[in-house]
């Protein structure tokens, strides 16, 4: 009789337990791929000659673990068209598939782009020159105007006084649609409007 055949199978099994379940594997980190990007004024989602400027090295510098998430705004790219309305617009390769998006001065690029739904809540509002730091907290006062998973304010010095006297203002929203932390921007003049997923009117 083979005395060792019962030790080798006691200790096959002792090790099988103290491995215990295998951890699953972390999903693989999506590869991003910045074609070109242009920032600027279009017209009929075409950029207007000598009011756009090239931004691709930028905005590929910006993704981080095939990942890219930036506020669409002058800070990071420039003014090519003062006082005009611009976009972004970027031609891109997502795990090896080519996408295109156009994207408004003030609203939020992320790449992936994630499924949106859920509840509206404002985080946080600040009203006044963003890029000098002189803004007014006005938080409270969007949150009050938030009604039916819409949010529409006319931005001027009505929210809270006049935080930077002589200066255009912006209005700087941090907001969350379920999970999903978004920033919306509105300059001074405007109206902001953020609706929640399926509360827009049908038809539209």
């Amino acid at each position: 009789m083979n005395r060792t055949a019962p030790i080798l199978v006691a200790l096959a099994g002792m090790l099988a337990v103290s491995a215990g379940p295998v951890a699953a594997q972390a999903p693989a980190a999506p590869t991003l791929e910045i074609v070109s990007a242009t920032w600027g004024q279009f017209a009929d989602g075409k950029p207007v000659e000598g009011k756009t400027v090239d931004v691709t090295g930028a905005l590929g510098r910006a993704v981080k673990e095939g990942r890219l998430r930036i506020e669409v705004e002058n800070g990071p790219f420039g003014d090519p068209a003062s006082g005009k309305g611009k976009a972004l617009a970027v031609r891109y390769v997502l795990d090896g598939k080519p996408g295109a998006v156009l994207v408004s001065e003030g609203d939020t690029l992320l790449l992936p782009a994630p499924v949106l739904a859920g509840k509206l809540a404002v985080t946080r509002a600040t009203y006044g020159d963003q890029a000098a730091g002189r803004t007014s907290d006005v938080t409270a006062q969007l949150t009050a105007r938030l009604r039916d998973g819409k949010l529409e304010v006319t931005v001027d010095n009505n929210l809270c006084g006049d935080p930077a006297e002589g200066v255009l203002k912006q209005l700087r929203v941090e907001y969350t649609i379920g999970d999903v932390a978004l920033v919306k921007r509105a300059w001074e003049g405007n109206t902001l409007v953020i609706v929640e997923p399926g509360t827009e009117p049908k038809g539209k």
